[in-house]
């Protein structure tokens, strides 16, 4: 079984199923299925996914996926292998962070 890296977005408003994102790990990696997802508080179309491996990216929910921007959380931040099973944004959507379960670690990115 492979995981679906695609995320499927609906307009509640007009009831309609928008076009499919697509997932991936960015700059040739290889792709992965997001388990993390939210949405900006200030930009209502954009959204952030994270897969356990670090990958994260920012897009447009509503775009054609040509303003994605990809990101990995590494390391360095104290995530030890980056896998991640927890994430969580501030109100602002000035920070956000990233928790590491198995080493009990916190990453935190802000503006």
């Amino acid at each position: 079984i492979h995981p679906d890296p695609f995320i499927k977005v609906f307009d509640m408003r007009t009831m309609r199923q928008l076009s499919p994102l697509t997932f991936g790990a960015g700059r040739g990696g290889a792709h992965s299925a997001p388990s993390l997802l939210s949405f900006f508080p200030n930009y209502t179309s954009t959204i952030m996914a994270a897969a356990p491996g670090g990958s994260m990216c920012l897009m447009d929910a509503k775009g054609d996926g040509s303003d994605t921007h990809y990101l990995q959380v590494t390391g360095d931040s104290g995530m030890g292998s980056a896998s991640l099973s927890c994430g969580a944004m501030s109100q602002s959507g000035d920070i956000m962070a990233f928790g590491n379960e198995r080493t009990g670690s916190v990453a935190i990115w802000s503006a």
